[in-house]
């Protein structure tokens, strides 16, 4: 069995049964050999400030730093990839949170209720956030991993700090009440992989004034920059419905997703996204339509330039022959192959 340590006041956990934790502890040290931080191992230590993980380290238990209300920063060791439900829950004074790479699911309530968490990092490795699992903490600009494919229910309910909300490409679900009562929410930036928003999952963001689509709008800026297809924004035009355009900026304003919610309050169960969801295809096919032109016609560039770098001899009118060749010189014109042409013909 482990023991305290009072030359240097830190505690060396050794898990696997083995250490009985006192309350009244301050600082912690793991064992080299802990692999799994036991449930309920730290609870309601509300003297502890400081927690030092060994490498080797792969889970932390339910319920393991729940209520440890001096924690103030956690940093997780690489070899960690999950943390189980509220582990640490009501711990309100932790600031900073380190999750390396390779890190994977975040339990249900793992950090609610951590009312002085500002910010966090989320690995690329993140596959799963559960529910409720930062529910009342105090993060103000969300931005979301790739690789993360749904936001469950009720993740960010009453994050009443937080501000901004930028979803990854790879989200394609925001499950029920995801950011319900997320008081000052004023801008949440969608993808154009998102297919399904849950039930109450805005509801009562009474500040959101702006839903973006930052990837699709940089997308636009890209054709309308290059100048070669000036009838793009009038066609977007076309097909926008309740998506406003300002240059290449797409957005969707409060004013539009009052009309969308016959209360004007963004609180009740029938708010229909689907009018925003069938906009953005429309917008996207038309996006897609002109960046395939484009494609086509580098890809045919680049083609009669190879071939003008294999043929010296080679005319200009020879290159920009088609059908069957004429001449022996001519048998390196810049033919787009018949595989592609019906790639890009589909879209035409």
């Amino acid at each position: 069995m482990s023991k305290r340590k009072f030359d240097d006041d830190v505690f060396e956990y050794m898990g696997n049964g083995q250490t009985v934790v006192p309350k009244d502890v301050v600082s912690v040290r793991f064992h080299p050999s802990v692999v799994d931080v036991e449930e309920e191992a730290f609870r309601d230590c509300t003297e502890l400030k400081e927690v030092v993980f060994n490498e080797g380290l792969k889970s932390i238990g339910q319920h393991a730093f729940e209520k440890c209300t001096s924690l103030e920063s956690i940093v997780f060791p690489s070899t960690a990839t999950n943390v189980g439900e509220e582990a640490f829950s009501g711990c309100y004074n932790l600031e900073k949170v380190v999750l390396n790479e390779g890190f994977k699911k975040i339990g249900k309530l793992a950090f609610a209720h951590s009312h002085s968490l500002e910010s966090i990092d989320f690995p690329s490795t993140l596959e799963e956030t559960g529910n409720m699992a930062f529910r009342g903490s105090h993060i103000k600009n969300l931005i979301l991993n790739e690789g993360l494919k749904k936001v469950e229910s009720g993740s960010f309910d009453n994050c009443n700090s937080l501000k901004s909300v930028t979803l990854s490409s790879s989200v394609v679900d925001i499950g029920r009440t995801a950011f319900h009562y997320s008081q000052r929410l004023r801008e949440v930036a969608f993808q154009e992989s998102l297919q399904t928003i849950g039930y109450r999952a805005f509801s009562g963001c009474h500040s959101l004034e702006r839903i973006t689509f930052p990837t699709i709008s940089n997308r636009l800026s890209i054709i309308i920059q290059a100048g070669q297809y000036p009838s793009i924004e009038a066609k977007i035009d076309e097909v926008r419905g309740v998506i406003e355009r300002r240059g290449s900026d797409l957005f969707v304003d409060a004013e539009a997703m009052k009309e969308l919610d016959q209360w004007n309050t963004l609180t009740i169960v029938n708010f229909d996204w689907n009018p925003i969801k069938e906009s953005r295809e429309k917008i996207v096919s038309w996006i897609r339509y002109y960046e395939i032109n484009e494609a086509a016609t580098l890809f045919e560039l680049a083609l009669w330039k190879a071939n003008l770098d294999r043929a010296s001899d080679m005319t200009r009118e020879a290159c920009r022959t088609r059908g069957k060749y004429r001449s022996t010189r001519d048998k390196y014109r810049a033919e787009v192959p018949g595989p592609v042409k019906d790639a890009i013909l589909q879209y035409l």
